[in-house]
């Protein structure tokens, strides 16, 4: 059968790509192109653990998927961790090195940048924007878009579907879409992928909610390098659970795991993951040394920690000091936190 089928066309090197393409799709199954159609993702669990599979929609396991079909690429930060650089011409070559890697495989069309602004800390979706500022923003998005697409849609062209319009961004209490992005296109996005959020003030069933239970366990040492999540709520549905939505502090049981680690460490250094402007002063207060990150390894920390690079992020948001603060603030206003432990740009490098 393998040699039968490496003599069909579509196998031969010397022909054109369209003629290759050509004889491939008249000898696929109707269902081999519905297949061909289908992007699977791959899921974590809050333990770092793959998450199992979905039978119910005769999908593979997380494990599968990255074993054996070697799913293991595109591991680049997140949105916010570009936005926290402040360069266009690194944005853009991001974009351009993804943009090869999605023609590698075939890919076509990137479902992002996301374009909403990040005035609703409660928002699940943060970690995907550019953070709060509207010019730093669209300064980014147009790098973004000119590395996958190019001046102009071509041939070696991804193209890129700007998201979420209408009603994008956060809504009531930051669970779903809703600021409304602008209709111009200066950057010459391809697509547009429309929000789906309920409006402002429709009444739907509430969520059961459970928490994280990440343990830590406390070092009787001088120094402690403590890698942390942003508080978040678990959701429990396949594609809600993606998102970190809910609280914003972290429980008490988790916060009086953390005091113990600061009591016993004289010098404790937080690397904390954060897709969402977290409430988190009793961290800021306590730990020797603070950084954010937005999906780096743990190797880029330690290279951080032993001076192999130095930290240049500044933040894409205001740094709540409280719940309160939050709730009182305004879902569509940037920059109207009261008395945020760090506003919009701080950051620190080595020796400031």
């Amino acid at each position: 059968m393998n040699e039968q089928r490496d003599s069909f066309p579509y196998w031969d090197k010397i022909l054109s790509m369209d003629q290759r393409v050509e004889d491939l799709i008249q000898r696929m199954k109707l269902e081999e192109k519905c297949e061909m159609m289908f992007q699977d993702m791959i899921v974590m669990r809050i333990d770092g653990a793959l998450a199992p599979a979905q039978p119910h929609f005769g999908m593979l396991s997380n494990e599968d998927m990255v074993h054996q079909k070697g799913m293991n690429h595109f591991n680049f930060l997140e949105a916010l961790g570009l936005a926290a650089l402040r360069s266009t011409a690194l944005v853009e070559k991001f974009a351009n090195v993804t943009r090869q890697e999605y023609l590698a495989i075939g890919l076509r069309l990137a479902l992002h940048p996301q374009v909403d602004l990040a005035t609703e800390p409660r928002w699940s979706r943060i970690g995907a924007t550019f953070g709060e500022d509207s010019e730093l923003m669209s300064k980014l998005v147009a790098a973004y878009i000119r590395g996958f697409q190019g001046a102009t849609l071509g041939p070696n062209s991804v193209s890129t579907m700007t998201k979420h319009f209408p009603g994008g961004g956060p809504q009531k209490d930051g669970e779903d879409p809703h600021f409304a992005y602008g209709q111009e296109q200066d950057a010459g996005a391809a697509q547009i992928m429309h929000s789906y959020g309920m409006p402002v003030g429709t009444k739907y069933e509430e969520v059961g909610f459970a928490f994280n239970k990440a343990v830590i366990t406390a070092h009787a040492s001088d120094v402690a390098l403590l890698r942390l999540k942003a508080p978040f709520t678990p959701r429990t549905g396949a594609f809600e659970s993606l998102f970190h939505a809910g609280s914003l502090e972290y429980t008490e049981e988790e916060k009086g795991r953390r005091a113990d680690i600061f009591e016993t460490v004289p010098t404790v250094i937080v690397d904390m993951y954060v897709d969402r402007p977290p409430v988190i002063p009793e961290v800021v207060q306590r730990a020797s040394a603070l950084l954010f990150s937005y999906g780096s390894t743990a190797d880029a920390f330690l290279d951080f920690i032993f001076g192999v690079y130095r930290p240049e992020g500044r933040l894409s948001f205001d740094l709540p000091s409280s719940t309160i603060a939050v709730y009182q603030s305004q879902s569509d206003m940037s920059y109207d936190t009261k008395d945020p432990l760090f506003r919009f740009g701080h950051g620190l490098c080595y020796g400031e």
